[in-house]
C-alpha cells in the first residue's frame, strides 16, 4: 500500500513534470521562432540601412559636383561682369570721344 502511495505521488510528479517541459518546449519553440523573426527583421534593416548609405553617398556627391559647377558658373559670370564693365566704360569714353568730336565739327562748320 505505501509502495503504491509512493509510485502513485511520483506518478503524479511525473504527470506534472511532463507537463512543464511541455510547456517549457513550447515557451522555448515561441521564443525562437522570435529570435529567427528579430534576426531576419535586423538583417533586412542592415540591407535597408546599406542602401540609404549608398544613396546618401550618391546624392553627396552629386550635390558636391554640382557646388563645383556652381562655383565655377559664378567664377565665370564674374569675369564676364568684369568685362561687361571695360567694354561699357570703353563705350562710354569713345561716346565722349564722339560727342566732342561732333561738337568740336559744328563749331568749325559755324566758323566757315
Amino acid at each position: 500500500e505505501r509502495l503504491e502511495k509512493s509510485n502513485s505521488k511520483l506518478g503524479s510528479q511525473i504527470e506534472e513534470l511532463t507537463g512543464q517541459l511541455a510547456s517549457r518546449e513550447s515557451e522555448n519553440y515561441t521564443l525562437s521562432s522570435k529570435q529567427k523573426e528579430s534576426s531576419l527583421t535586423l538583417e533586412k534593416m542592415d540591407e535597408d540601412n546599406k542602401s540609404l548609405k549608398s544613396q546618401l553617398e550618391t546624392v553627396t556627391s552629386s550635390l558636391y559636383s554640382k557646388e563645383r559647377q556652381l562655383i565655377e558658373s559664378l567664377s565665370e559670370s564674374e569675369k564676364l561682369t568684369t568685362r561687361l564693365d571695360e567694354l561699357n566704360k570703353q563705350l562710354k569714353s569713345s561716346k565722349h570721344t564722339i560727342t566732342d568730336s561732333n561738337d568740336k565739327m559744328a563749331a568749325d562748320s559755324k566758323t566757315i
